[in-house]
């Protein structure tokens, strides 16, 4: 069962002009979550809540769920403006004996300071609700 201080809104941030939610192919919902998408606003694009077991990502039309002992730690991914305008990156690491192996959950830019620190505290906030470590990576670049 999930409870209402087990869900996090990620919602078009205003320091970010465009933002994309983990693909989320799964069409059975969880009823609780759909309860709490009525009550958002549009700006709303994904969900993040958890349960006894799973942590779980939901957009509108399709839900994702991961084993909770999955997630070793969130990590946010600066990416610098190059050749294009640099975005940030929330990932959820899912293997400590394989470091690519992770999933990229939500996207959002250009990148700045503000977007940075915005992706930052949403991580941290899924962490702690998670029991895990989040780290911030050292930039790269959109080239």
């Amino acid at each position: 069962m999930i409870r209402p201080e087990h869900i996090i809104e990620f919602a078009q941030t205003p320091p970010a002009s465009f933002c994309y939610a983990a693909y989320c192919g799964d069409k059975d919902l969880d009823a609780t979550l759909i309860e709490a998408f009525s009550t958002c606003g549009p700006e709303v694009l994904m969900l993040v809540a958890m349960d006894e077991t799973n942590l779980i990502l939901q957009v509108r039309d399709g839900v994702r769920r991961l084993p909770r002992n999955s997630i070793r730690e969130l990590s946010v991914y600066p990416v610098l403006p190059a050749k294009a305008c640099g975005h940030v990156q929330m990932n959820l690491e899912l293997d400590a004996k394989d470091p690519r192996n992770y999933l990229e959950f939500f996207m959002c830019g250009p990148h700045s300071e503000a977007v940075e620190h915005w992706c930052m505290d949403k991580a941290t906030q899924i962490a702690n609700m998670l029991g895990v470590a989040v780290q911030l990576l050292e930039p790269g670049h959109d080239c």
